[in-house]
């Protein structure tokens, strides 16, 4: 597990205007990275999950509307922070449409081992956040068009200006009668 991180911080506006805290630069040494750092723990003993998102100086934690509200803090209040690193994300249900199509083409199955676990998060997760099992299929498609792309070094994974109408629900789909409840 984990060390528990424990310090005192004033709220105030960060990047982009963000509600936050400046991280300490003990704090930082102690997490060994000037990199984003998962977070769970409490402000104000109020629980939160987070990151610690890097800057210039070291870390900056931003806090959602919703914990400071909780908490009752405004800027220039100084925060009791509890905090440790997360390093380990909760796995991933591999939705059974992408299982199917890596498993019926080993190209498409070396294409996704490729992609680096951000990206199976990321593709997964849209995959899964769809509610017909048509456009679940056709996220499958489209990702594994896209983890094509960057295995053969055609292009990004990541969806380019160009791929921003694909994203859509294809036009074949989107007139479709709905069924009233």
């Amino acid at each position: 597990m984990a060390e528990v991180i424990r310090f005192e911080a004033q709220l105030v506006r960060g990047f982009r205007s963000w509600m936050g805290v400046e991280v300490p630069e003990r704090v930082t040494e102690r997490l060994g990275t000037r990199g984003l750092v998962p977070v769970e723990g409490s402000v104000n003993g109020f629980a939160f999950r987070g990151s610690l998102a890097p800057t210039r100086q070291g870390h900056f934690m931003w806090l959602k509307k919703a914990i400071r509200e909780e908490c009752g803090v405004q800027p220039g209040q100084t925060v009791q922070v509890v905090l440790r690193p997360v390093r380990e994300r909760p796995s991933l249900n591999v939705p059974a449409e992408l299982e199917t199509a890596l498993a019926a083409s080993p190209e498409a199955s070396r294409w996704w081992d490729a992609l680096s676990a951000s990206k199976h998060r990321i593709a997964t997760i849209w995959i899964s956040q769809a509610k017909s099992s048509e456009v679940r299929a056709y996220r499958v498609s489209d990702v594994l068009r896209r983890a094509r792309r960057a295995y053969l070094n055609e292009g990004p994974f990541y969806p380019t200006k160009e791929d921003q109408p694909r994203l859509n629900r294809p036009k074949e789909m989107q007139h479709r009668p709905r069924l009233s409840s």
